[in-house]
């Protein structure tokens, strides 16, 4: 539909365009007068265009969406089918259609064509976030937070929610983001160029509101799509409760990438409570095997606190006690335990090594959000820069964390703004279709 001015207060519909099409099993003269449900052919029988439309890219806009709507992934249709005169074809190839043969359907004296659309499943990639640039000369190193990034064909809505479980599961990655580009009725023929939504689900099947290292995965995917045929360096992703604008940060290259997230800043306040210092205190000390003092001069706890919207605790040891944490042999669920915080622990220190061009280590232990040790953490450098920021008088600041992955991630404070800018490379391992 097209969207015409009118004199009253609302804007009135015309229908400039429509596609008729049948399902069937085999594509005949006899199959094109029925419908079977149950059959896995799409046959398009006609692509109308209002004249007064025609030659501006309607038609094309028209088959595409119409064809990422009734044949999402997942979905019963496996091949779609047409027939087209000899002036049309260029129209059906540049939408994707192979001509494959001069039909043997006969309708009046001109020479048909017989043409077919595969339905190829999406793709998909896997991209590690907040990659480190590794040793010069070297290709690749094991590093970052690895995400798993599916390209929907059209809009995803909850009739979908068992395939995209499905698909989740079977990507086995910690978050699997699901990327589609986003619709407004009534604007821009309906997409919206630079706008895209983004559906979180992890390696269980359950769906998260936001994960920010598999959002550096999508913006990136998209980045590396888009930029063959324009020159886009921002785009705005839409989860389901928030919106991240995400930018270009610097040269690219096939399989690298640095990704700048806009972040809300994020303040520490200090835990006063004797009682919950204690009990958090000696679960640490169990956890992690480390005699923890508080003394004020010669002290190894330096800090312990929470973020100021209670979801992560926010500890930072002295730079050798931090060294001294066991990198395997945990118990998580005693840390599942630790009151105090509604997600995370991050424990961190001011880096010490010349050699190691970061200001702060960080490591982050999630269990009772289902993660025993993170990978890399973007959302945590919502605390971590800020707060590392004013210790170092720093706006622009370098945090490694130090799993066993391990990750840099880039920091810029914008204190006027309360906004911190999160920048990572990200690094695609693997492209491929999905067969289901």
């Amino acid at each position: 539909t097209s969207t015409i001015p009118t004199t009253g207060p609302r804007k009135a519909e015309v229908i400039v365009g429509y596609i008729c099409s049948t399902l069937c099993h085999k594509f005949t003269h006899e199959s094109m007068s029925l419908h079977d449900t149950s059959a896995t052919t799409l046959a398009i029988h006609s692509v109308c265009v209002s004249r007064d439309y025609r030659r501006q890219g309607v038609g094309s806009r028209l088959l595409t969406e119409y064809l990422n709507w009734i044949t999402p992934a997942g979905g019963r249709v496996k091949k779609v089918v047409l027939l087209a005169k000899r002036e049309l074809l260029g129209f059906y190839v540049s939408c994707g259609f192979e001509v494959t043969r001069v039909s043997d359907i006969v309708h009046g004296k001109d020479v048909w064509y017989h043409l077919e659309r595969r339905v190829r499943g999406c793709r998909c990639f896997v991209v590690d976030s907040f990659a480190d640039d590794g040793e010069r000369g070297r290709s690749y190193r094991v590093s970052g937070n690895p995400a798993g990034v599916v390209m929907m064909k059209g809009r995803v809505g909850d009739e979908d929610r068992g395939w995209l479980e499905d698909v989740a599961k079977e990507f086995n990655h910690a978050e699997t983001v699901f990327v589609w580009k986003r619709w407004r009725d009534g604007s821009n023929n309906g997409s919206c160029q630079c706008e895209y939504e983004l559906r979180y689900f992890s390696r269980s099947g359950c769906e998260v509101d936001l994960c920010g290292h598999a959002t550096l995965a999508a913006a990136a995917v998209l980045f590396w799509e888009m930029l063959a045929s324009s020159s886009v360096d921002q785009l705005t992703c839409f989860a389901k409760r928030h919106e991240l604008v995400v930018s270009l940060a610097g040269a690219t290259n096939d399989n690298r990438m640095k990704i700048k997230m806009d972040f809300p800043w994020k303040h520490v306040e200090s835990i006063t409570d004797e009682t919950l210092r204690d009990t958090i205190i000696s679960i640490l000390v169990k956890a992690f095997g480390i005699a923890i003092s508080q003394e004020e001069e010669e002290g190894n706890l330096l800090f312990l606190g929470v973020g100021s919207d209670g979801e992560d605790l926010f500890v930072e040891l002295s730079p050798p006690l931090f060294r001294s944490l066991p990198d395997n042999n945990i118990p998580y669920s005693l840390l599942k335990q630790c009151p105090g915080h509604t997600r995370g622990i991050i424990i961190c220190a001011l880096n010490d090594n010349i050699d190691d061009k970061s200001d702060f280590h960080s490591r982050f232990f999630g269990p009772k959000a289902g993660i025993d040790e993170d990978p890399v953490t973007g959302s945590a450098h919502c605390l971590l820069a800020p707060y590392f920021g004013t210790k170092l008088t720093k706006n622009q600041l370098v945090g490694r964390q130090m799993s066993e992955r391990g990750g840099l991630v880039e920091c810029v404070l914008r204190e006027d703004q309360k906004r911190v800018s999160i920048i990572g490379t990200a690094l695609k391992v693997m492209s491929a279709v999905l067969d289901v």
